[in-house]
């Protein structure tokens, strides 16, 4: 046999093992000097012989411990099953057990007052004599006093039960109106009672917290019934009502499943089989490579989709894809035809100069004294000024090759209220795919003299303006900026995350298929 009871807890260079919910010296347990003890240890346990059984959490081993260890579990072998030291050791600990449990029953029925035992798991419980339970009121008057409507008799299987007259209730008094508070009723069923509209059932726990179930005063709007959760104080800690209504109270794991309403990662909502289900209730949905007919909008094939009807034949669908650059789309029924729509999103576009939106991917912001920005797809892209309208952007392969800006893939240059450009741009693309964008004054000398470009380079110590000739190299001028949409390499910060996600949504695919 072997005994494991608590955990132990050993120190390098020290033979003593403490025990925390251990009871080494109980004879009915059988430990003893001689016998091996195993000491969890990660994938070495420590084994060691036992030298002496000190108490019940003490014990000394044969050798110093080579380890510190607390909380550890361990194993003790105290006899080999089905040997004669084993019955032996057995017989015994039955045998003292048996005796002192005889002492105490006989302690129990003769003494006065409380009687402590302890059981052969080490609890202790303290009974009350039975001279002491004899001269309870309950027991021996209330409960079978003459004329009273309870009586005893034997059930079919010779029990002995309590019997209540025809429409008879048992109950606790209420000393004050004289009426029952708690009542069973020989009908089947239980009753409370109170002078009021409030009448309440308590489920008190061991901390004296309690979670009352309370009518409410009868009102056409209000509610029939409160649970209210209380501190042991009666304060009120959180309460939940139920209304007059008709209906059904649905569980939060029913709505979850129905719906997925409410559900958190680890109860996923349920799938979108068919993207043109017209009979899908209302709720919150996953799709992936399985759903059928998705909108060719998304792209992606994993994501989530929030799901309305308007009318039987009249109902529209949020779509938010996982993964990719659309980021939403709105997938309607219009009675006889599916319809969707990408939504535009504020990683798709980009507000230039000028103020006008275009379609965003990767973008170098840059400005007149050669800082820049970049977004999400553009991140790694370098930018410096080398000279007067001078700026060598690097970390790129050139201009985007989608020409979503334009034939040469995309510069939007400043403009003025006439929405005439302020610069010309004079672009080299590098052999290593670098840019190289120069900025020269547009003077628009073909305009009457007061629309034409007029931009102050400097003023002479006597007060003589000097303007910029057309042609002229100069820097951005304030306040603006170029935007230039340009080429990512494959080792860009922006497509190694999209080939990482594309990764994910393959084994994901894989998962599913697995699980299916």
């Amino acid at each position: 046999m072997i005994y494991t009871d608590g955990t132990i807890a050993i120190n390098a260079g020290s033979p003593i093992v403490t025990g925390t919910g251990t009871q080494w010296k109980k004879n009915i347990h059988g430990v003893a000097p001689g016998q091996l003890i195993s000491i969890e240890n990660g994938i070495a346990p420590v084994s060691m012989m036992i030298r002496a059984v000190n108490s019940d959490t003490e014990l000394v081993l044969s050798f110093n411990a080579p380890v510190t260890l607390s909380g550890a579990k361990y194993s003790i072998a105290t006899t080999v099953p089905d040997t004669i030291s084993d019955a032996a050791r057995t017989m015994s600990a039955n045998q003292g057990y048996i005796v002192y449990f005889l002492q105490a029953m006989q302690q129990w029925m003769t003494d006065t007052g409380q009687v402590e035992i302890e059981l052969p798991n080490g609890q202790k419980v303290t009974l009350e004599d039975v001279k002491g339970l004899a001269s309870r009121e309950w027991v021996g008057e209330m409960l079978y006093k003459p004329n009273s409507a309870v009586t005893r008799v034997q059930s079919p299987n010779k029990r002995n039960v309590v019997q209540l007259e025809d429409g008879g209730t048992v109950g606790f008094k209420d000393t004050v109106t004289d009426r029952y508070r708690f009542a069973l009723i020989s009908d089947g069923s239980t009753r409370c009672f109170s002078d009021g509209e409030y009448t309440g059932l308590d489920l008190v726990k061991i901390d004296g917290r309690y979670v009352r179930l309370e009518t409410n005063p009868h009102a056409g709007t209000a509610s029939m019934l409160s649970i209210v959760y209380r501190q042991a104080n009666g304060e009120n800690q959180h309460i939940v009502t139920i209304p007059y209504d008709t209906g059904v109270v649905a569980t939060r794991s029913w709505i979850q499943q129905a719906t997925g309403w409410g559900s958190v990662y680890a109860d996923y909502p349920p799938y979108m089989t068919n993207f043109t289900n017209t009979n899908l209730p209302n709720g919150m949905y996953r799709f992936n490579q399985n759903s059928q007919n998705p909108p060719s909008v998304i792209g992606d094939r994993f994501g989530s989709v929030i799901t309305t009807r308007y009318s039987g034949d009249i109902g529209q669908r949020i779509v938010l894809p996982n993964y990719g650059a659309t980021h939403m789309a709105i997938h309607r029924y219009t009675g006889s035809a599916w319809e969707s729509v990408r939504v535009l999103t504020s990683n798709m576009y980009i507000v230039d100069g000028s103020g006008y939106y275009k379609k965003s991917s990767p973008i170098v912001q840059i400005y007149p004294d050669g800082h820049y920005d970049t977004n999400d797809e553009s991140e790694g892209a370098e930018v410096s000024r080398t000279g007067t309208g001078q700026y060598h952007i690097t970390g790129i392969l050139g201009y985007n090759s989608d020409g979503a800006w334009g034939v040469n893939g995309g510069i939007s240059v400043p403009k003025d209220n006439n929405g005439l450009e302020l610069v010309y741009v004079d672009d080299r693309v590098q052999s290593d795919g670098s840019l190289i964008i120069e900025t020269c004054h547009r003077q628009h000398a073909h305009l009457p003299e007061r629309f034409q470009n007029w931009r102050l380079k400097d003023v002479t110590p006597e007060g003589e303006r000097i303007f910029y000739q057309d042609g002229e190299l100069c820097d951005l001028p304030e306040s603006t900026r170029l935007d230039v949409r340009v080429e990512m390499p494959q080792g860009s910060v922006w497509n190694v995350k999209q080939r990482e996600l594309a990764e994910q949504m393959e084994r994901e695919a894989q998962e599913i298929a697995e699980e299916r």
